[in-house]
């Protein structure tokens, strides 16, 4: 690996390392601090001055939009701090909203990496796939794990973080199948994906897989140009091409999706009387007969929907509040007695209205969640870029882009944002495909923005392999 390993892959690698571990891997290695996230940040940030120090530094292109609105966040919270007590809760507060310096510190793959990058993935996904099956199923086998702590076991799944991973191996995987690729090895990992997923019960984790399920879809026009991928070599340009010897591929895809019409129909019958459907329709409508888990759902709504309106009251009582927020410390649900209503009393250790958008309100104020609702739009801005307009998408680029698309929707009803293995893999996927916009000259640079660049369009994009176009009976690059 070339000198620039640790800055251009650090941020990746740990991404994949939560993506694969999740709750439990976030509180390594002791399940107190320092975590291992907040090691390797530190390693990453201290070579990254080291570097500046010494005059090496590499332009870092990132979209000019994502990076303003990041750094005005990062601003905002350092703010916050410097003005508050830099006690141990304080900075747990602020750790969520300062993890958005990891979008900018993301650099774009080097193509000669791509398969390694993409095998990683696939590895990091199936991994927690495995140990959420085994979590499930095997609970006494689970048992006999140490864990980190009486709050942190080993291997046992949280229902809306795991049930969101495991929609991610999914919709990979489908991708994957859709274009030709092993389709029924990739259509039984979704499948078992998917199962894990609606097991698991999480209505946030369906929220958030049903939207990376709709970004593969829309994905469908892309995969034409997908090459397919030999045993012994990596990508082959003459498999972009569309000609005879490549309705292997056509024959392929058409079994592809003929599985996935067969499957559709048991899924869905079998979906119609799972746990987590239930309690998502629950909370909408109850459209299903009342049942313990019904009533449980529809009981859980109800106390946070009182707990929202208590606490947006609450804000909205004081000006200076609404707009800036209590800031990093104060316990805003006990201040505004919103945990009255979820939990009919105090508790010191809720700290979260399981909403991002309201906690984030309450913390930074309106400032705060402007900035939040603009990167969470810019991430869908950047999303719908790359997966349309990139000259051919990777894994590594349709994983970003499912996490960019789902993942907000699992935080409007959790906490999966306001924790290092959620946030950290989300701004890790703005960063990356802020990156590789940039890298193919689709949005505008920050380092353009400002003038710190040259005016003339960018020329080819030779960081990635280029795409052959047959024309006539030439092939040419485009």
């Amino acid at each position: 690996m070339k000198p620039d390993g640790l800055r251009r892959y650090g941020v990746f690698a740990l991404a994949l390392f939560l993506l694969a571990t999740a709750r439990w891997g976030s509180f390594l290695p002791a399940a107190s601090p320092p975590f291992i996230a907040d090691i390797v940040l530190a390693v990453l940030l201290l070579d990254r001055v080291l570097v500046l120090a010494a005059g090496r530094s590499q332009r870092t292109p990132h979209d000019a939009t994502l990076a303003l609105a990041a750094t005005a966040l990062l601003g905002l919270s350092l703010g916050w701090l410097l003005l508050g007590d830099w006690e141990m809760v304080a900075l747990r507060d602020a750790a969520p909203y300062a993890y958005v310096l990891v979008a900018l510190l993301v650099l774009a793959p080097r193509a000669e990496h791509t398969r390694g990058a993409e095998t990683a993935v696939t590895v990091a996904l199936v991994f927690h796939a495995a140990w959420s099956v085994i979590g499930m199923t095997l609970p006494s086998v689970v048992a006999l794990v140490p864990p980190l702590s009486e709050t942190v076991p080993v291997f046992v799944p949280r229902p809306d973080v795991d049930g969101f991973i495991s929609g991610l191996l999914a919709g990979l995987a489908l991708h994957r199948a859709l274009s030709g690729r092993a389709p029924v090895l990739n259509l039984t990992l979704a499948g078992i994906s998917l199962a894990v997923t609606i097991g698991l019960g999480s209505r946030g984790a369906l929220l958030g897989v049903t939207a990376a399920l709709l970004a593969v879809a829309l994905l469908g026009h892309r995969r034409r140009g997908i090459p397919g991928r030999s045993r012994s070599q990596g990508w082959s340009p003459s498999q972009f091409q569309d000609r005879p010897r490549g309705e292997s591929r056509s024959r392929s895809r058409r079994w592809a999706v003929a599985l996935l019409l067969l499957a559709l129909p048991i899924a869905g019958i079998a979906a119609s009387n799972g746990y987590a459907i239930e309690r998502l329709s629950a909370s909408v409508g109850g459209l299903f007969s009342a049942t313990a888990d019904v009533g449980g759902a529809q009981g859980t709504m109800s106390a946070r929907a009182h707990s929202w309106a208590q606490l947006a009251g609450y804000l909205q009582d004081d000006p200076a509040r609404n707009v800036v927020g209590v800031g990093f410390g104060p316990n805003y649900l006990i201040d505004s007695k919103a945990d009255h209503e979820l939990y009919s009393g105090t508790r010191e250790d809720v700290r979260s209205p399981h909403n991002y958008l309201l906690g984030a309100w309450a913390r930074l104020g309106l400032l705060g969640l402007a900035l939040l609702l603009a990167l969470t739009v810019l991430g869908w801005r950047l999303a719908v870029v790359v997966g349309g307009r990139a000259p051919r998408l990777s894994d590594v680029d349709v994983l970003a882009i499912m996490i960019a698309a789902g993942m907000p929707g699992v935080a409007l009803v959790g906490v999966m944002l306001e924790a290092p293995f959620g946030a950290l893999p989300y701004y890790w996927a703005l960063g990356h495909l802020s990156a590789v916009a940039c890298q193919h000259g689709l949005v505008t640079s920050i380092r353009r923005f400002l003038g710190l660049t040259r005016t003339e369009e960018p020329g080819p994009d030779r960081s990635r392999p280029a795409v052959p176009v047959t024309r006539g009976d030439r092939e040419v690059v485009a």
